[in-house]
């Protein structure tokens, strides 16, 4: 019996996707030493600037289509002459796509905790928790362009920061919150900042806004901050004051607060002044005025007498917007004195 043949043209195509595969294969084990190289550079990079990355146990994986960068008990530090930083969490995995390892996605899954020693004794904990936390970072020309970090269900536990001086500390808590950061031209950064259904309880919200509590269903921010070139390795401080020296400013585009007490949307530019006090011009549009006064009377801000006149003044200034219930108001910060109209409505902390 005459032994049957497989015709040519069928082991074409197979003889072909076996060899794709193969190449495919090749590329990929490239490419992830590639990523490994990479990834290493990166980490002496940093280190030489103080920040060291350590995993218990660390892989490279992904194939075919994914280079996957697995770090287990991640442990993090920065240290400079301030003192030092070490975050902690359970995993950290970073991705990439095999054509396109200038873009990298990073999750992180905790619980996350930072603990803080500071030069002069000072030291704080802080705890972080999330259900996801991921970022991307874009690079261009071997340094980072643009980042987005996306985290949901946050809840943070934040020491006293000695505003007070009562020893409380502050809780900080939200649905979902998205950071976007991009690099502009002349050393400026587009920031875009989103927070849903936000908590913040205990010493900032007391030093800042009189009231042990203050909910938002909503804050978000876009704008730039110019003249970042002025930050360097040094404290906020010093790198707050060589930004107000060089002219820095914050260009708020829109800065949206809608709480039960609140519905505001803010445009205009803000700086500081040579003591590090905020100062600045804002154009605001404001729903919910009248449950603004009642707020500000609940915290003794304003008396009823002081509620009327206010009212009255404001009534005067607003200038409804047709068609809707918010009205415009402009809204003045001087020597960290927050004005709406003719109101003083808070009092901002120097910031160095």
């Amino acid at each position: 019996m005459a032994r049957s043949r497989i015709p040519l043209g069928v082991l074409t195509p197979l003889l072909l996707v076996a060899l794709a595969a193969g190449m495919w294969a090749l590329a990929w084990v490239y490419l992830a030493d590639e990523a490994e190289k990479r990834i290493a550079a990166a980490i002496e990079e940093a280190s030489g600037r103080g920040w060291t990355l350590d995993c218990e146990d660390q892989t490279v994986g992904g194939f075919p289509f994914r280079v996957e960068f697995d770090c287990a008990e991640p442990q993090f530090v920065i240290e400079d002459a301030r003192g030092r930083t070490t975050i902690k969490s359970r995993v950290l995995l970073g991705v990439a796509l095999v054509y396109d390892l200038d873009s990298v996605i990073v999750e992180v899954t905790g619980p996350t905790t930072v603990d803080t020693f500071q030069l002069g004794g000072m030291r704080r904990s802080y705890g972080v928790a999330t259900d996801t936390v991921r970022a991307s970072f874009d690079f261009t020309e071997g340094r980072v362009g643009a980042v987005s970090v996306v985290a949901t269900a946050v809840d943070a536990d934040i020491p006293s920061l000695d505003l007070l001086n009562t020893g409380e500390g502050s809780l900080v808590s939200a649905a979902r919150a998205a950071f976007h950061l991009r690099r502009a031209d002349g050393a400026a950064l587009d920031v875009s900042i989103t927070i849903d259904d936000a908590r913040l309880a205990g010493e900032v919200a007391e030093s800042l806004f009189e009231a042990p509590e203050l909910l938002a269903e909503q804050l978000d921010f876009l704008g730039q901050v110019t003249k970042t070139d002025a930050f360097g390795a040094v404290s906020p401080a010093i790198g707050l004051a060589a930004w107000q020296g060089q002219g820095g400013e914050l260009h708020i585009q829109r800065l949206k607060i809608e709480t039960p007490a609140l519905d505001v949307e803010i445009s205009g530019i803000g700086k500081l002044d040579a003591s590090g006090n905020a100062e600045g011009k804002f154009k605001g549009t404001f729903g919910k005025l009248d449950r603004l006064i009642d707020e500000l009377k609940a915290r003794g801000v304003l008396d009823n007498d002081g509620a009327r006149i206010a009212a009255g003044a404001i009534g005067l200034l607003a200038r409804p917007i047709k068609g809707t219930s918010k009205v415009q108001l402009p809204v003045n910060v001087n020597a960290g004195e927050v004005f709406l109209g003719p109101l003083k409505t808070m009092i901002l902390p120097p910031l160095f």
